[in-house]
């Protein structure tokens, strides 16, 4: 038996499906499957659940660096401050 998860009535009628296979049959070895459609949508979701981890680290990263560079900038900048002071006096 195989529904389609793209499809909330499909997945509705299995339960009534494997009643009428019970009612029905004798003996049945049952495999519920699944479509390819939800192969595909988990392939999308990791695929957008990667991207968007890939984003927030690319995100994480550049900010991190943008801090460390103002953080060196700042101490160069504190240097040459106190540079200039003793060289002016």
């Amino acid at each position: 038996m195989v529904y389609d998860v793209t499809s909330g009535e499909s997945f509705a009628n299995v339960k009534r499906w494997l009643h009428e296979i019970e009612q029905n049959c004798d003996v049945v070895n049952r495999i519920l499957g699944i479509s390819d459609a939800l192969l595909l949508l988990f392939r999308l979701s990791i695929y957008v659940i990667c991207k968007q981890v890939i984003w927030a680290y690319i995100k994480v990263v550049t900010l991190l660096r943008i801090l460390f560079a103002s953080a060196v900038q700042e101490r160069y900048l504190n240097v040459v401050h106190i540079l200039l002071q003793l060289i002016n006096h």
